[in-house]
């Protein structure tokens, strides 16, 4: 009866939005916005009273999720045009998973089961390679060894429980993996981020550290989008993805200029231009960095 509910309510609530959403006011997509998340969380605590989830289900939810935040990050940059694009785009998966719950989860065969299974690690992967390159970046990578430790073990188990047969319990194992490291990276980025410049003696020194992390962030973010291009040809925001690849690449290339120039501060900037850029790759693959 729950999911009959939520169908009714998100089918009609797609079909009263779906009318010329790219003229829709600022104020009528704030209010979609909190319309659309107060459905989520609904759908959320109707699907965790279930003692088993179809892994499709999940994964549509968890779409619909992801769109949702980047159409909030989208809106509060004033780009509205995006933001109801976006918002569609989680109406749409949110209307996916919910169809599904209430039809059971039916139609998953163990072979996709086993496919969601090996994007959930990649994800989870990839999730503990940026916790790693945050905690270098805070310099804090003492206190998170431990945490990643038990991620790697958390990973090992997942995947033993996979081979006895049980993908959605290890499913379940990646999701919940993926969740501390989340918490995690959302805890790191708490605080004041420029406090960096109290750490070098010279800008010279300043700069070489951040064109480090630059470079770790372009293998990131060169990475993913092999993977998702060959992997997920059709996901909707690889080309946002490579967009922003691009802008990070242009702004590095001009950093280096400014300090072969010698000009550090005009580098220092540019190159923190260039993360920025860099780092909305990660944000469009749901990864909770500021």
């Amino acid at each position: 009866m729950v999911f009959a509910a939520l169908l009714a309510a998100t089918t009609s609530f797609a079909a009263e939005n779906r009318i010329k959403p790219l003229a829709a006011s600022p104020h009528q997509i704030e209010s979609r916005l909190k319309s659309v998340q107060s459905l989520i969380n609904t759908s959320s605590a109707a699907l965790g009273q279930r003692t088993e989830v179809d892994a499709k289900t999940r994964a549509h939810l968890d779409e619909a999720v992801r769109f949702h935040h980047d159409a909030k990050d989208a809106f509060d940059s004033e780009d509205y045009e995006e933001a109801a694009k976006l918002l569609m785009e989680s109406e749409k998966s949110l209307f996916k998973s919910v169809r599904r719950a209430g039809a059971g989860g039916r139609g998953m065969s163990e072979k996709r089961r086993r496919d969601y299974f090996n994007y959930r690690l990649k994800s989870a992967r990839a999730l503990l390679a940026t916790h790693s390159l945050v905690a270098k970046e805070k310099k804090i990578i003492e206190e998170k060894k431990e945490l990643e430790k038990q991620i790697e073990a958390d990973i090992k188990k997942a995947i033993a429980i996979l081979k006895e047969g049980d993908a959605d319990k290890a499913i379940s194992v990646l999701d919940a993996a993926s969740g501390a490291l989340k918490t995690s990276i959302r805890t790191m980025h708490k605080g004041d981020t420029k406090a960096r410049l109290l750490d070098f003696e010279t800008p010279a020194d300043e700069y070489d550290f951040v064109k480090r992390f630059d470079d770790d962030y372009i293998k990131l973010a060169d990475k993913f989008i092999t993977e998702v291009a060959e992997n997920r040809p059709d996901f909707p925001k690889l080309g946002r993805m490579k967009k922003s690849r691009n802008a990070g690449v242009r702004f590095r290339e001009e950093a280096e200029a400014h300090a072969r120039a010698g000009r550090y501060a005009e580098a220092i900037k540019t190159m923190d231009n260039s993360i920025k850029e860099l780092k909305k790759v990660l944000r469009l693959l749901g990864f909770p960095i500021p």
